[in-house]
C-alpha cells in the first residue's frame, strides 16, 4: 500500500505569507531493508579466531625481530669503537717500534761506538801491534778449542 503524503507550498505575498491553494500528494517510495549475510556458525567462530592468532604471530615475529636488530646495531657499534682504540693503540706501538728502531740504528753505528769508546769510556784506539788476525779454513761456524797463541 503506498503511503501518501501532503505537500505544502507558502508564497509571499508582500509582508504576509499566503497558502498556496493546491495541496499535492506525493508518494512515498517504500525502504528497502539490507539483508545481512548469514554465515554459518562455524565459519563465524574460526575465521576471527585465525585472523587474532595471525596478529599475534606476526606482532610477536615484529618485536623479535626489532629487538634482534637492536642488539646487533648496539654490537656493531661497540665493536667499531674498539676496533677504532685498537688501531690507535697499534699506530701509537708502531711509532714507538719505530723510533726504538731509528735509536738501535744510531746506537750500532761505528761512529757512535766509537765516540762512547773514546769519550765516556776513555778508550783508546788499538795500535798496529794490537790487533791480531786470525785466519781459519773451516766454515763460517768457528768452535775454540785453545787459546789464540799471541805472536
Amino acid at each position: 500500500m503506498a503511503e501518501y503524503r501532503t505537500q505544502r507550498r507558502y508564497l509571499v505575498n508582500g509582508s504576509s505569507a499566503v497558502r498556496e491553494q493546491e495541496e499535492r500528494q506525493v508518494e512515498r517510495k517504500p525502504v528497502k531493508k539490507r539483508q545481512r549475510r548469514v554465515l554459518p556458525r562455524t565459519a563465524v567462530d574460526i575465521i576471527p579466531i585465525a585472523y587474532v592468532f595471525m596478529v599475534a604471530v606476526s606482532c610477536i615475529c615484529i618485536l623479535a625481530f626489532s629487538v634482534m636488530y637492536i642488539h646487533a646495531r648496539t654490537e656493531v657499534t661497540a665493536l667499531s669503537k674498539q676496533v677504532s682504540t685498537l688501531q690507535a693503540t697499534l699506530e701509537d706501538i708502531k711509532q714507538d717500534n719505530q723510533d726504538l728502531q731509528n735509536e738501535i740504528t744510531t746506537c750500532t753505528s761505528i761512529d757512535t761506538i766509537r765516540k762512547k769508546a773514546t769519550q765516556k769510556l776513555g778508550m783508546v784506539p788499538a795500535d798496529e801491534t794490537q790487533i791480531v788476525y786470525y785466519d781459519s779454513s773451516d766454515s763460517e761456524y768457528v768452535r775454540q778449542k785453545e787459546d789464540i797463541p799471541n805472536e
